[in-house]
């Protein structure tokens, strides 16, 4: 698995950081490809989250579709997780948006195009995401061309032979969270 790592050459280039991970730029020493390598320590992890990833990892090898982004292999050594990822040089929709400030219509359309068919590709296999955000919405594709859309980051992803009305329990970034329904003391 070691010799695996060292099939990457990590730049010191941080893409992005959440609570459990740091994601940075590699290069492929075979291919001299750009890839992302999502970094986990082990020991902020407890039972349950080492649970999630396992499950992420799961649920990512299934996903091969254009507006997935691909993982390409997860490697586990005794203090990491490495999950070594396709690169989106156009980084996520909140920053292109944030710098953009509004969208045309025919790239919007074309965003939300590509987003519904990888959504659809997901529920498809009976995989529900859980955690759609602007930072989870890559972007790839050569400038000046319109960005394409990939999904990423399947951390809270479930399989459901089913679709269901809702998530239980509730999951996600508390930002994004709808508001619940009035209580009794609100009443």
């Amino acid at each position: 698995l070691l010799r695996e790592l060292a099939d990457y050459r990590l730049e010191k280039k941080v893409l992005g950081e959440g609570a459990f991970a740091k994601v940075r730029l590699a290069t492929s020493e075979k291919s001299g490809q750009s890839v992302a390598v999502k970094i986990i320590k082990r020991k902020k992890l407890n039972q349950r989250t080492e649970e999630l990833l396992q499950r992420e990892v799961k649920h990512h090898e299934r996903l091969r579709h254009p507006n997935i982004v691909r993982l390409r292999c997860s490697i586990m050594t005794p203090t990491k997780y490495y999950l070594v990822m396709e690169f989106c040089p156009r980084g996520d929709l909140l920053q292109f948006v944030n710098t953009s400030g509004w969208l045309k219509d025919e790239l919007a359309r074309s965003l939300f195009r590509g987003l519904m068919e990888g959504i659809n590709f997901c529920h498809k296999l009976g995989i529900c995401h859980r955690d759609l955000k602007l930072e989870n919405i890559m972007l790839t594709g050569e400038e000046p061309a319109p960005p394409s859309v990939k999904i990423a980051d399947f951390g809270l992803s479930v399989l459901q032979a089913t679709p269901q009305p809702h998530s239980v329990p509730f999951c996600g970034s508390p930002p994004y969270a709808a508001p619940g329904p009035p209580t009794a003391a609100a009443a």
